[in-house]
């Protein structure tokens, strides 16, 4: 995987793991969801669960995340790393737009 998607995965991660976010937070739905096709069937707190596990294994168990971020591509179309990609792009869009 690219050093910025490595950085990227692990950025979202972080954010998902502070105290004071919880696990509906719409950051990740909102970044999936860039138009009116519903792409992943489930809820927010789901895909959060999917990309932690999925960020998880990509740090400790490199080799078993190539099989869950393969599946995840099948079942969605995205990988986690194209997922952290989109958010990390929003939060920069949204900084820019506020400086």
């Amino acid at each position: 995987m690219p050093k910025g998607q490595t950085r990227d995965i692990v950025r979202v991660r972080n954010y998902l793991l502070r105290p004071d976010v919880d696990m509906w937070n719409e950051t990740l739905w909102n970044a999936f969801h860039i138009d009116d096709e519903e792409l992943f069937n489930g809820n927010a707190k789901e895909l959060n669960q999917a990309f932690l596990w999925g960020a998880k294994l990509y740090i400790n168990k490199p080799a078993a995340f190539k099989h869950f971020d393969d599946g995840f591509v099948a079942a969605c179309g995205w990988s986690i790393g194209t997922l952290a990609e989109r958010v990390v792009e929003n939060w920069e869009e949204e900084e820019e737009a506020h400086a």
